[in-house]
């Protein structure tokens, strides 16, 4: 399994006889594999990123108007972000971001007066709760924790440069199942028998 956070990866990809299956952690990476490395598509399985549906859903709380994003501040989102501080000045919300700053424009941003930061913690959940919505890159770990606490979240699709390429918000999905932890083991213990009985 490997996780890229743009439509461009590093052609470390192995390939061998003895794989005998691929785990992408959402379709776009399934497609890129298939396209850029001439694996055939029933080779890969889309086995979602897992996430502790006990710690992440709905709580409780008082609510702030505004929208959370997750992630390293660096240039592969610096547009969005940019994107987004747009997005909830017009629309008179808070951006929250939580991240480390690698490219050191997170100063500027925070003379913003709807722009907070908050520092990487284990406790995302009490922001997920606390906020409306949410935004991150690709379908991410943020984007499915939110709709795990019923929140609503903007996926925005980006280039190895950063560059958008398109933002779509989305509702919570009725299919969560697919992303308990639980449920996420047993579909790769699955797989890995499945394949063990037709190698035998």
């Amino acid at each position: 399994k490997r996780d890229w956070s743009s439509d461009v990866c590093s052609s470390d990809l192995i390939k061998h006889d003895s794989i005998k299956k691929y785990i992408a952690i959402r379709p776009e990476i399934k497609d890129y594999i298939v396209n850029n490395f001439e694996i055939p598509e029933k080779d890969i399985e889309i086995i979602y990123n897992p996430v502790d549906n006990e710690k992440f859903k709905p709580k409780p709380t008082k609510t702030q108007d505004a929208v959370l994003f997750v992630g390293t501040i660096d240039y592969l989102r610096r547009e969005t972000i940019l994107d987004l501080i747009d997005y909830t000045k017009e629309n008179n919300k808070e951006l929250w971001l939580m991240g480390e700053d690698k490219n050191n424009y997170l100063p500027n941003l925070l003379l913003l007066p709807h722009v907070k930061h908050f520092k990487p913690n284990w406790n995302v959940e009490k922001l997920v709760n606390e906020c409306t919505e949410t935004a991150g890159i690709q379908l991410g770990r943020t984007t499915i924790e939110s709709w795990l606490c019923n929140k609503s979240s903007w996926i925005y699709k980006v280039n190895s440069l950063g560059t958008v390429i398109s933002k779509e918000k989305f509702e919570p999905p009725t299919d969560l199942e697919k992303y308990y932890a639980n449920n996420v083991a047993k579909t790769i213990k699955e797989k890995y028998l499945e394949i063990g009985r037709a190698h035998v």
